[in-house]
């Protein structure tokens, strides 16, 4: 278990809605990446405050200016039944936050309009 924590901060002068996505992957010392086991990694989301829909994760309130999420996670869990191919190897976690303002934009963060396209 490691702790890692992820928020994300407004550093706008407006409220927004704020979306994430995420990315995970392992590199191994000796094999392919098609060869890792993503499902041996874990996180302690917290669904109570985020939305997962259409491959995001959706803040539930709005956030205004200055003001910083509760955490989207707070710690990685690596599986106790990872075996010797996982020596030495490389996990890499990748968080990509985006935000739309929130005036004169529907109801919440899932049927606000001017999210970028996905990558």
């Amino acid at each position: 278990e490691v702790s890692k924590i992820v928020q994300i901060k407004n550093t706008g002068d407006q409220p927004v809605y704020v979306r994430i996505s995420m990315d995970t992957a392992i590199a191994l010392v000796n094999g392919s990446p098609d060869e890792a086991d993503l499902s041996l990694i874990s996180f302690d989301i917290d669904t109570e405050n985020w939305t997962f829909q259409n491959g995001f994760y959706y803040y539930n309130a709005p956030l205004s200016a200055g003001e910083t999420t509760v955490p989207f996670f707070t710690k990685v869990v690596f599986a106790k039944d990872m075996d010797n191919k996982y020596q030495n190897c490389t996990t890499t976690v990748r968080i990509d936050a985006a935000a739309t303002q929130t005036a004169n934009n529907g109801a919440d963060a899932l049927h606000a309009a001017g999210w970028p396209d996905a990558e």
